[in-house]
C-alpha cells in the first residue's frame, strides 16, 4: 500500500475510553477529522457519542461514526445474518438520535477486529450483511460503508478474502516508517490508523492517530 503523505488530512478516532474531550483544543492541535464510536455489539451505545458528535462538529472537525463489531449468531447462516442485521440496526438507531447518518461527512465504518469463533466464510457473511444494511440506510453510492481492520486479521480471520476489496479500507498498522502491506485485494488505504498511543491537546489520555488519504477531510 502507499506511504503516508504530509499533505494528507490528520485526525483521531475516539470512544468513551477518552472521557471528556475539549474539541476546540483538538481542532487547535491541527486535527481536521474524527471518527467517533457510536455502538458496540448488539446492545452497547457509546455513552459519549452524542456529546462528541455535536461538539466535534461545532468545533469544525469533519466527522464520521463507527461500530465496534462483536460478530455472532453462528453456526447457522440465518443466525449469523440476523445478528449482523441486529447490530447494524443498533448502530443506525444510535446515529439517528444524533441527526441521522446523512448528517455525517465521512462514510460509516464497521470496525472488525474479532471473529468470536466464526470461521472466515461465516465472518465474511456477517460483515457483508452489516455493510449492506448500512449502505441501504445511507442511500449514497459514492459513500459506501468502510471496513476498519488490520492486515493480520484480514489475512487470518477473513482468510485474505478479496470479497470486500471494492470498499474503502481503514487500515490499522502501527509502523509510521513502513507502508501497510497489501492484503485482501486492497493495494491502497483510504484511512490509516498509524498509532494508538497519541497525545493530543484536549484529551487527557492516549488516543488513536489517523491519516486520511483523499484529502476530503482537510
Amino acid at each position: 500500500m502507499q506511504h503516508g503523505d504530509a499533505y494528507n488530512a490528520f485526525g483521531i478516532d475516539v470512544s468513551d475510553f477518552q472521557g471528556y474531550i475539549h474539541w476546540d483544543k483538538v481542532k487547535g492541535a491541527q486535527k481536521s477529522f474524527a471518527y467517533i464510536r457510536a455502538s458496540s455489539g448488539s446492545k452497547l451505545q457509546d455513552l459519549t457519542f452524542s456529546f462528541n458528535w455535536h461538539e466535534a462538529r461545532n468545533a469544525g472537525l469533519t466527522i464520521g461514526a463507527y461500530h465496534n463489531a462483536e460478530p455472532g449468531g453462528g453456526p447457522t447462516e440465518s443466525g449469523i445474518v440476523s445478528d449482523a442485521q441486529q447490530q447494524a440496526a443498533v448502530f443506525l438507531e444510535v446515529v439517528d438520535r444524533s441527526g441521522g447518518i446523512q448528517g455525517y461527512n465521512l462514510a460509516p465504518v464497521l470496525a472488525l477486529s474479532t471473529n468470536n469463533a466464526l470461521n472466515p466464510q461465516q465472518l465474511l457473511l456477517w460483515a457483508e450483511h452489516w455493510l449492506a444494511d448500512v449502505d441501504a440506510a445511507v442511500r449514497n453510492p459514492t459513500q459506501i460503508a468502510m471496513l476498519y481492520s488490520d492486515p493480520n486479521f484480514i489475512a487470518t480471520a477473513l482468510d485474505n478474502t478479496t470479497a470486500l476489496s471494492q470498499r474503502p479500507l481503514w487500515i490499522a498498522y502501527y509502523n509510521a516508517r513502513s507502508a501497510p502491506p497489501t492484503v485482501g485485494g486492497w493495494n491502497r488505504w483510504t484511512a490509516w490508523q498509524y498509532g494508538d498511543q497519541g497525545h493530543v491537546d484536549g484529551i487527557s489520555g492516549l488516543v488513536d492517530l489517523d491519516e486520511w488519504y483523499t484529502h476530503v477531510a482537510r
